[in-house]
């Protein structure tokens, strides 16, 4: 990869207050890019600064730009990816809980997937690098004897696979048949398993993603038990770094890309709960289907029970040369940036 001159390389990050996201402008401005970030309301202009700002460089502050814009209308993205060589599209709102019509989370998901697109293929933006999850890769398949790949989609009408789900999926598809119909639009996907490390701060409005809840409620000894489900763990760190790198290499256009740490392996709540000195007993299956009908969380996760998945990161690794932090590194990171904070 030819050497980048980050100063005159202009980036904007969809979301730049979400967990990912900050991750990103953070990483970005440390490189010296000139940085633009949506944001829902300007209103939260200065706590967001005050998040992803480098310390240690606090003038980077002068080049980063705060632009106002929502997934879910049109108004305000010509304007804050006017003039940009790159997009990270980063943002999508993850549900607290699962809505009866899957429509509701669909719709949004696809138009304002296409939304962005649209306004970057209109603003002659190089490469649009988007975060989709590996609920688009590895759900509602019949069995899980099999190690998935990039090759791989969820099936939007299989049985394990939840509303948010069908949403990422058919969010990412919409994506690649845009691309595919205009070709002059450069396009890459990351596909992240769950998203641990450490929190960037703790200002006021700032809700905790589900991965990071988990660890929260581990440490504050509030889940005593959990069902039987596993998931990959990937660095936010990794995370964020994979998606700068792979705004300018020309191997990773037109690619997906697994992100997950440890060559694919998934763990446990229960092994999670062990790395942080913490017991977590197992729910029987039955209990927690049981307990789904008056559970929105428990209803979440049934989606899980006994898909005990397996992926690799092949692709990821060998293109990227990259070497993932471990999972006990990330989970602690977690922690330890939640006790810092004064948050546990």
């Amino acid at each position: 990869m030819s050497s980048v001159d980050a100063s005159s390389t202009t980036v904007l990050v969809t979301g730049g207050s979400g967990f990912v996201g900050s991750h990103c402008v953070h990483q970005l401005l440390e490189q010296g890019y000139n940085v633009r970030t949506t944001i829902r309301s300007l209103k939260r202009e200065d706590e967001i600064r005050k998040l992803v700002t480098p310390k240690a460089d606090p003038s980077a502050a002068s080049r980063l730009t705060v632009y106002a814009a929502d997934l879910s209308s049109d108004d305000g993205w010509e304007k804050a990816i006017d003039g940009c060589d790159y997009v990270l599209h980063v943002a999508s709102p993850f549900p607290v809980t699962q809505p009866k019509d899957a429509n509701e989370l669909i719709r949004p998901a696809v138009d304002g997937t296409l939304r962005v697109l649209k306004a970057s293929l209109a603003k002659h933006v190089k490469r649009v690098v988007m975060t989709s999850s590996f609920v688009a890769v590895g759900y509602g398949h019949d069995n899980y004897d099999r190690v998935l790949d990039e090759n791989d989609w969820s099936n939007p009408e299989g049985k394990n696979i939840s509303p948010y789900g069908v949403s990422k999926t058919l969010a990412e598809r919409a994506a690649w048949d845009f691309v595919e119909k205009n070709p002059g639009l450069e396009f890459t996907v990351m596909n992240p398993v769950g998203i641990f490390g450490p929190v960037l701060g703790a200002e006021a409005g700032r809700s905790l993603g589900t991965s990071m809840q988990i660890i929260e409620r581990i440490v504050k000894g509030q889940l005593p038990a959990a069902p039987r489900m596993v998931f990959g763990v990937v660095d936010v760190r990794d995370l964020a770094t994979l998606h700068i790198r792979a705004m300018h290499l020309p191997e990773a256009k037109g690619k997906r890309f697994l992100c997950i740490s440890d060559n694919g392996e998934f763990v446990s709540i229960q092994e999670i709960g062990k790395a942080l000195g913490h017991n977590v007993r197992t729910l029987p299956d039955w209990l927690v289907r049981g307990l789904a009908y008056i559970s929105s969380d428990l209803k979440m996760v049934t989606f899980e029970l006994g898909a005990d998945k397996h992926a690799t990161n092949k692709r990821t690794r060998e293109t990227f040369g990259f070497t993932f932090k471990g999972w006990e590194e990330s989970v602690k990171a977690s922690a330890d940036s939640l006790k810092e904070l004064g948050l546990v």
